[in-house]
């Protein structure tokens, strides 16, 4: 590339002709509207980037190869789930997302991620949708009586929440029987209240606790990923 003093300290700059200008301000008009383009796409279709993340259509197709069944593995409780998020003042302070079997024959707990904080329902189940299929695919053992299992139904706490999360599910390809979310009742969110209650005493006692002293929290009220 030529330069040319341009005053007399011998300051050199690009030698820039009329042509060379306009070829780098179209190039630059060029990636302007392909932002653009992109932001547009974005907004019509929030599940793009999360359609095509390869860890996210793995977590899909093990939980849509989970066995689903209307009764856990030894068939006394309902494959019943209720959903909603908590935060954590534990610092640093995060939420998580707590599960709560039928009627709160078990609890868990998966994080810690940023999710309060997140007014727009979408920008939200964006992240809320492969936290819960983890739950599903990877958290559940044996001593859960849920190991390997698909919910029958689930519920979650926010129905806008609830909205964005099944189109996330269809665009997804979940399959279809647990597409659709329902919006918990007000009993639902009660045992979910009562339910969390116990599981934040118990793990706040836990981190309080020096680790000899530490109590054993029970294996079917234990959160395995928090």
């Amino acid at each position: 590339m030529n330069f040319k003093p341009v005053n007399d300290t011998g300051d050199k700059r690009p030698n820039t002709t009329p042509q060379n200008e306009y070829v780098r301000r179209q190039q630059e008009l060029r990636e302007q509207a392909l932002r653009i383009s992109r932001s547009a796409q974005d907004q019509a279709d929030p599940w793009r980037k999360l359609t095509s993340n390869m860890a996210v259509q793995q977590l899909v197709h093990d939980f849509n190869d989970l066995t689903r069944q209307e009764f856990n593995c030894d068939g006394t409780i309902p494959n019943n789930w209720s959903i909603s998020i908590r935060h954590v003042a534990i610092q640093p302070e995060s939420d998580v997302l707590f599960l709560v079997a039928h009627e709160g024959q078990f609890v868990h707990a998966i994080g810690p991620a940023r999710l309060l904080h997140i007014t727009d329902a979408n920008e939200r189940a964006n992240i809320v949708v492969p936290m819960l299929l983890k739950a599903f695919v990877m958290s559940f053992d044996t001593n859960t009586g849920y190991p390997g299992l698909a919910p029958w139904e689930w519920n979650i706490r926010e129905s806008m929440l609830a909205q964005s999360l099944q189109s996330a599910f269809r665009a997804l390809n979940i399959r279809l029987a647990l597409q659709k979310i329902q919006v918990s009742t007000t009993q639902q969110n009660a045992i979910c209240d009562r339910e969390w209650v116990k599981f934040r005493d118990t793990l706040m006692k836990t981190v309080q606790t020096p680790p000899a002293r530490r109590p054993t929290v029970p294996s079917r009220k234990r959160a395995r990923s928090f």
